[in-house]
């Protein structure tokens, strides 16, 4: 019985860390794939049960992979309403289609092998045979369950890597496409034996090659990433040393900007990726895996790999793109000088704001999406409004670094930038405390921000821009004011 007392350690340990961690993520960022693993670990413990009955034939063993069993249901049940509102009612980003979606239709496939383990050893337990019928039931809509959500897991595969073209690489992530497939041909030949299915005889071969030919695939992904990883750390160990004296350095005296969100593989802006000039001293910052940073022109054009815990100098006026790794995590630091403009404020008290340029494009790129939280607090920091907020003494905002913060959200928005996990709205809970918030303050910042909008940009993403920050200052409204307290115009309760 040593198995489900670290069954309980381990998954009541995991759920009240969970449940009582404070600054939770929003669903979408919070519910995944690896959720299903409450299911894995439970049917898990009923699997094993029952392979066990033959030789120790037991009640309260029996009793125990019946509740397992059925509990593993619950539990699936409970994650799989969260994943399919989330799939269903929020927008999916590609970076969220990740392979341990599988695990969907994994978990509940084990659900059929454990509950087929079961009938097939009622034999040696009166109680699996009492309820050998319901048994069987639950086993077919385990089974038609696992069946409907391939279809979905395929469709979601092609929507990201030819829709969206995330390109195919190893990551570890993928065993965990592989485990579904496997636990499906495993659990169809199972119960095929157990309920007399002889109409499913050629499924379960079909499955499990295709399982064998995903573990094949990915177990070469794994190798080509080793010895990929080894030529690049001898290539980079060789490199380092040719081009040591060369290493552009930061002029001192620079003070650090805004940063980017922290970009992957599949996250890298398509211009850093092929060809990319900063206007002022940056540094490429790796945190995880290793990043190829090549000079495309300059009189010394550098090609190194830059590892987890290294970084690259970028110099200003220097075409460049970069390589990522497979499983590579990295930003780019911005630096300027101390006496550097921070922000764009006219001098003049009077009103200065525009009119402002007409783009005649869409919020489809960082630069667009800068430049639009730009314009937007020109207005704010001169409205009367709004500007008591920002007035906290000079100095005490780095305007430069919270235009970018706020454009990092915008990005994750609207480009699907991932990690970011900041709670926005919970983050003026100190304004609010500094300045208590009054409905008319929404109505006012809600005008500028689609007066700005409207005043330089057109297109899909200008008009999701606009719904969701009706939606956000709904939604800060309601947490800080209580509900029904303010309301966006032409929204009903």
């Amino acid at each position: 019985m040593g198995q489900p007392r670290l069954w309980a350690v381990l998954l009541y340990s995991t759920l009240i860390a969970v449940v009582l961690r404070g600054n939770k993520p929003r669903l979408g960022a919070g519910i995944n794939g690896t959720w299903f693993l409450l299911t894995v670990s439970t049917e898990s413990i009923a699997v094993l049960g029952a392979l066990l009955l033959p030789q120790h034939p037991s009640d309260l063993l029996a009793f125990t992979c019946i509740a397992m069993f059925l509990l593993g249901i619950v539990l699936y049940l409970i994650v799989m309403t969260m994943v399919f509102l989330r799939w269903t009612f929020q927008e999916l980003e590609p970076t969220e289609a990740d392979p341990p979606a599988w695990i969907a239709a994994g978990a509940v496939a084990i659900t059929v092998l454990a509950g087929s383990n079961l009938l097939g050893s009622a034999i040696v337990s009166p109680r699996l045979t009492r309820l050998a019928p319901v048994l069987e039931a639950f086993v077919t809509l385990a089974w038609v369950t696992a069946t409907f959500w391939f279809p979905l897991m395929v469709a979601i595969g092609v929507w990201r890597h030819i829709v969206r073209r995330i390109p195919i690489r190893y990551h570890p992530s993928y065993w965990a496409l592989v485990f579904p497939l496997g636990m499906y041909g495993a659990a169809t030949f199972k119960m095929r034996a157990t309920l007399e299915l002889a109409f499913l005889d050629a499924l379960p071969k079909v499955t499990l090659a295709v399982a064998l030919a995903a573990w094949a695939l990915t177990f070469a992904g794994l190798v080509h990433l080793g010895a990929t990883t080894a030529t690049r750390s001898r290539t980079r160990q060789r490199r380092n040393s040719e081009y040591l004296m060369d290493q552009p350095a930061l002029p001192t005296g620079l003070v650090e900007a805004r940063r980017t969100p922290i970009f992957d593989l599949g996250s890298v802006p398509q211009p850093l990726a092929e060809s990319h000039r900063t206007t002022v001293w940056a540094e490429l910052v790796v945190q995880k895996g290793s990043v190829r940073y090549i000079d495309l022109e300059g009189e010394s054009q550098r090609d190194e790999v830059v590892d987890a815990g290294d970084s690259a100098v970028i110099v200003p006026g220097i075409e460049h793109r970069v390589e990522p790794s497979t499983d590579a995590e990295f930003f780019v630091q911005f630096y300027r000088e101390p006496d550097a403009a921070l922000f764009p404020v006219p001098a003049e008290p009077t009103r200065q704001s525009g009119p402002w340029e007409l783009r005649g494009r869409d919020l489809d790129s960082r630069d667009e999406i800068l430049e639009m939280v730009t314009r937007q607090y020109v207005d704010i920091v001169q409205d009367d409004l709004l500007e008591p907020y920002f007035d906290f003494g000079a100095g005490h905002i780095d305007w430069q670094a919270h235009i970018g913060t706020v454009a990092d959200h915008w990005c994750h928005v609207l480009l699907y930038a991932p990690d970011y996990e900041i709670d926005v709205i919970e983050q003026h809970r100190s304004l609010h405390q500094h300045h208590p918030f009054e409905p008319e303050l929404f109505d006012r910042w809600l005008e500028i921000f689609h007066a700005t909008v409207a005043s330089g940009w057109v297109g899909p993403n200008a008009d999701r821009a606009n719904k969701r920050a009706t939606g956000m200052a709904w939604a800060m409204a309601q947490r800080f004011l209580g509900k029904g307290v303010w309301r966006p115009t032409g929204v009903s309760t």
